[in-house]
């Protein structure tokens, strides 16, 4: 027994009664267990209404509305521990083509620094951190943020789905698949868990199951139709392929590849076509068109470049064609074997274990199994 108390009062004064004996018992038990509350921002309900607004805002489209207001409420309440963990999770994890501006890695690192030191027990400083680690390639630190992170809240299913895909990106699907395999456990109805199931299905070639949790990954969004359109095209269902490739937004400047690629597949004599369309596609957007992997005679190098930058940045999830049965052969490449040591991937297998696919060979590795 912690804590007991008898009140008395008349029926009409029911919710004041209830209000009082909730602050009563929370009063109690701080007191009681020992737990210090750092600053009334932890207590201030419009403050707590605008933090959980602005996790909504970054969570969604309108994300730099939603940092401005955790940067706000930051500068209004410097103790509020969780609306520091939160800009720097929002920060590290800003996805974008290009790499993580460098103003915005400081301010991330600075933000989880403060969180740390006000409550070192918050799940998503540790997720921060790790994610802050991955993209400078200190996997093994990366690691360890993340396994503390769900140690800290095992039922996270954001921050499981992203060390599976930094899990798969690195070689070990089968681990990643695992991780994510929870975190669908733990919220089956989250677009993420659905989606990244489906793309670390894909990746172990298991592309009928992928289907399924494709299908069930609702709202819309960007990258949905992309990851169909590839699962369509594994699966050789040109038909649905077709339908994808309609559906993908103009302005994204890849349409016109992914419609030439499907005709492709159906006419060989159809590729001379295509590899026009990559490089207009390419100079329209600045970025890599992953879809050089699947034309005849790729050129290995250039496309392992592209995947390199994506895996660094953590977005979108390409890389994870790196460790695709389908794309044996790109693993076979020297240029891959330059992957290896220039990510310090080589380094991290032999200092912790190495994915089942891959072996020691020489100063190198073989992964083409």
């Amino acid at each position: 027994m912690l804590w007991a108390q008898a009140y008395d009062r008349n029926l009409a004064d029911v919710f004041s009664i209830e209000r009082e004996i909730a602050q009563s018992v929370a009063g109690a038990l701080a007191l009681r267990l020992g737990v210090v509350i750092a600053d009334a921002a932890e207590v201030d309900p419009q403050l707590f209404r605008d933090y959980l607004q602005a996790r909504r805002l970054a969570n969604s489209a309108d994300r730099a509305q939603g940092a401005d207001m955790l940067r706000a409420i930051v500068a209004k309440a410097p103790n509020y521990a969780r609306a520091h963990a939160s800009l720097a999770r929002i920060l590290a994890t800003n996805l974008h083509p290009g790499p993580i501006a460098a103003g915005e890695i400081g301010e991330a690192t600075n933000e989880a620094a403060r969180a740390l030191e006000l409550d070192p027990n918050l799940a998503e400083t540790q997720t921060a951190l790790a994610i802050l680690a991955c993209r400078s390639a200190d996997w093994s630190r990366c690691m360890d943020f993340f396994r503390h992170a769900l140690a800290l809240d095992p039922a996270d299913s954001d921050t499981r789905t992203s060390y599976a895909y930094w899990l798969g990106g690195l070689g070990f699907v089968d681990d990643a698949l695992r991780e994510v395999e929870i975190g669908w456990s733990c919220d089956p109805l989250n677009y993420n868990a659905n989606f990244v199931r489906a793309r670390v299905l894909d990746t172990l070639g298991r592309h009928d199951e992928a289907q399924n949790y494709l299908e069930s990954a609702t709202p819309e969004s960007g990258g949905l139709v992309y990851a169909r359109w590839h699962n369509a095209i594994w699966r050789n269902d040109l038909v649905a392929a077709r339908k994808f490739a309609a559906a993908m937004p103009q302005s994204d400047g890849f349409r016109e590849s992914y419609a030439g690629i499907t005709e492709a597949l159906a006419d060989p004599a159809r590729w001379t076509q295509v590899q026009p369309m990559i490089g207009t596609s390419e100079r329209a957007t600045g970025r890599i068109n992953t879809l050089r992997i699947m034309m005849p005679n790729p050129d290995f190098p250039v496309e392992i470049q592209g995947l390199e930058t994506m895996l660094r940045n953590g977005w979108p999830s390409y890389y994870l064609l790196l460790w695709m049965p389908e794309y044996s052969a790109m693993r076979r490449d020297p240029a891959f074997q330059d992957f290896l040591k220039r990510t310090h991937l080589i380094d991290f297998w032999r200092s912790t274990r190495w994915p089942p696919r891959c072996h020691p060979q020489g100063d190198g590795a073989r992964c083409d199994e």
